[in-house]
């Protein structure tokens, strides 16, 4: 074999590996990804266990991530096994969620704001709304904003 012809295919496979690695290099994840990362596996690690439940699950309000799911809302998942999924649904001002059927009970709570479900519900800070299964579910919007706890029997979004 020339040495020649083994010496550039060495540099180009040299030249290959760093551009890939360049490539897949990232940014460090945040604090909040990292705590969510652990959080996630921690609750995997249970599930295998089959020890579904901590003891006690703690979300102060400055940790987890809130994700854009439609245009001026967000969601901030606090709790979620295979079972149900609790969370915090942040409405801004004149933010609509499409009209849907249910696929599980849901139950709401208005934390702040005000939210208006189609034009027959109008609900404030203090109160509680439960959507049954299959039943359908007039388009929510909020004209001053809201902060809603909710949850749900099954995962209300895949994440």
């Amino acid at each position: 074999m020339n040495p020649k012809k083994q010496d550039s295919k060495d540099a180009l496979m040299g030249d290959f590996v760093k551009y890939l690695a360049e490539a897949l290099h990232t940014d460090p994840p945040t604090s909040e990804q990292r705590k969510s990362i652990f959080n996630r596996i921690l609750q995997n690690i249970r599930l295998a266990s089959g020890n579904p439940l901590p003891d006690y699950h703690t979300v102060h309000q400055d940790t987890g991530v809130w994700m854009e799911v439609a245009e001026g809302v967000e969601m901030k998942i606090l709790y979620k096994d295979a079972r149900s999924t609790s969370f915090f649904l942040k409405l801004k001002p004149g933010a609509r969620l499409h009209s849907h059927i249910h696929i599980a009970d849901e139950e709401c709570l208005v934390l702040d704001g005000e939210l208006m479900l189609g034009e027959g519900i109008h609900l404030q800070k203090g109160d509680y709304h439960f959507a049954a299964k299959g039943l359908p579910h007039a388009v929510a919007y909020s004209r001053t904003g809201a902060l809603l706890f909710l949850r749900s029997e099954k995962p209300a979004y895949q994440i």
